[in-house]
């Protein structure tokens, strides 16, 4: 395998990696790995928007390549598969047709269809009323505030490509339907509704990896990773407080 051919392995991975999440020490890593296991060296450089991979070809040139990575989004599925990939190579190299195979099968999205995807995050709001001491109907109505909000969102995501939108209609819409369900069954609490439907939209993976990027050194990366975290925080808190001020005052 050539050197091109190496890099062009590599930079997939890599780019898998940082689009759905990983770390940037597991994507140096991996960039490292597979060059060894085809008994080559390379420095690699990574950042949320850039790899960077430099190396000499087989005539002694210096090669340096670069990938932009212009989206990101969490898919912890697709992480493990490529450090499955990766750790494969060294007990059996492939060539690399089958190695580009094999990472096009990686990248294909999952099949679930939105409706599931919708009960998903109904299930998961039920769940967190439940653990939060919270009563059957009140765990109820959050799956069916989740199950109303979650399309929403992804929808206003998908029209407007703003995240700040995005999550702000989230909350929005969270808010102002567990103030509906207070409204007409007063004994429902509205604050567990709202905690249990805007879970689906908490950044908890974000501000992980932010921390672990932290303390691998990635100081760069990291202040990236925290400062999107709190900013969809701040979006959904702001649709949240929007909507009690107008539901209370419609209410």
């Amino acid at each position: 395998m050539n050197i091109r051919q190496l890099c062009d392995i590599s930079l997939k991975a890599a780019e898998i990696l940082i689009s759905y999440g990983g770390e940037v020490y597991r994507v140096e890593e991996t960039i490292n790995r597979i060059f060894m296991t085809y008994g080559k060296k390379c420095d690699s450089f990574v950042l949320l928007s850039g790899i960077f991979i430099s190396t000499v070809d087989e005539n002694g040139r210096d090669i340096t390549i670069v990938r932009r990575i212009d989206s990101h989004s969490f898919d912890l599925r697709k992480i493990e598969k490529v450090n499955a990939f990766s750790r494969s190579l060294v007990d059996k190299p492939l060539s690399y047709v089958e190695a580009i195979r094999k990472l096009d099968e990686i990248i294909q999205p999952e099949r679930y269809s939105k409706m599931v995807m919708t009960f998903a995050a109904g299930f998961t709001a039920l769940v967190y009323v439940l653990l939060y001491n919270g009563k059957l109907m009140e765990a109820l109505a959050a799956f069916v505030i989740s199950f109303i909000a979650y399309p929403v969102k992804e929808f206003v995501g998908k029209v407007f490509a703003f995240q700040f939108l995005e999550y702000f209609s989230g909350g929005f819409v969270t808010g102002f339907l567990a103030l509906l369900f207070s409204f007409f069954f007063p004994d429902l609490v509205s604050y567990r509704m709202i905690i249990g439907g805007i879970m689906i939209m908490v950044p908890g993976i974000a501000i992980t990896t932010g921390l672990k990027d932290a303390l691998y050194g990635d100081i760069v990366s990291s202040i990236y990773r925290l400062a999107d975290g709190i900013f969809i925080s701040v979006a959904v808190g702001v649709g949240i407080a929007v909507s009690v001020a107008v539901g209370g005052k419609l209410l």
